[in-house]
């Protein structure tokens, strides 16, 4: 039986692929987990989208979640941001949350998604909130995240690597 998260995963990725515009983002490998000791929490992005200014902004696609979780999930874009790190997060509109608290998470960070992760979503929420507006702070640069492998190549890299998911 197939995971629907990497169900999700592996359809974003085709979906960026096939897009005719990404606006100057690639898509790369997420940074690992972004820890939160002192909440006892973190996070793990999916993936990292780089645009050509160095710009770096994490994504992680929140699998089951509550509303509780989602609301939790907000405080912690807030959070990371405070640390230098943009995370956007996509969360599917089948799952466990209100109409009404979806629409105000979206307000932030939150991708709302129905049964796909749409490229051209995650673009307008990239354009429409540079990370330079985000109360001063600059998003963290570190080395250029790797281009994401093709599936048939991820899925050889998923068998031969542990998920931090798992």
């Amino acid at each position: 039986m197939r995971d629907r998260d990497g169900d999700v995963r592996e359809a974003f990725i085709r979906a960026w692929d096939r897009a005719k515009d990404t606006g100057g983002w690639e898509l790369g490998n997420g940074p690992g987990v972004l820890p939160f000791p002192e909440l006892k929490t973190a996070l793990v992005p999916d993936f990292t989208l780089k645009n050509e200014s160095g710009e770096q902004v994490h994504l992680e696609i929140l699998g089951f979640w509550s509303e509780r979780k989602l609301i939790e999930r907000v405080a912690l874009l807030r959070e990371a941001r405070e640390r230098g790190h943009r995370v956007l997060i996509a969360a599917s509109q089948n799952l466990g949350a209100s109409p009404e608290a979806l629409a105000e998470a979206a307000k932030s960070d939150v991708i709302p998604f129905k049964n796909r992760l749409d490229a051209k979503a995650v673009l307008e929420k990239l354009v429409s909130r540079p990370a330079s507006q985000y109360e001063g702070q600059e998003t963290q640069s570190t080395s250029p995240a790797p281009r994401v492998a093709s599936l048939g190549e991820q899925k050889s890299q998923d068998l031969a690597e542990p998920n931090p998911k798992s």
